[in-house]
């Protein structure tokens, strides 16, 4: 797969069991709780389904469209560093 800006996406459980999204970057990591706005995102990952770049894209887009709407100014920063949200979201 290509992926140029070395971005790690994996599913994962906290310690209250919930399932989470974690994304991991030269730029710095963190992990959502997923709900219904990126389910679909988590579980691909988890089914093993995000095979290529276009499947790859897709789950950042999602990702990208929850933080922009419900994320942290950290976890804006990290994306925008990516060049998965642009500068003028709110932060």
């Amino acid at each position: 797969m290509n992926n140029p800006t070395r971005i790690h996406l994996s599913v994962g459980m906290d310690r209250n069991g919930n399932k989470i999204l974690r994304l991991k970057s030269k730029y710095g990591g963190f992990s959502v709780q997923t709900d219904p706005r990126i389910l679909s995102t988590a579980d691909r990952l988890h089914k093993g389904i995000i095979k290529d770049d276009a499947d790859f894209e897709k789950a950042i887009k999602e990702l990208g469209s929850y933080v922009a709407r419900f994320g942290t100014e950290r976890q804006w920063n990290i994306l925008r560093k990516l060049g998965v949200l642009s500068a003028d979201v709110a932060g």
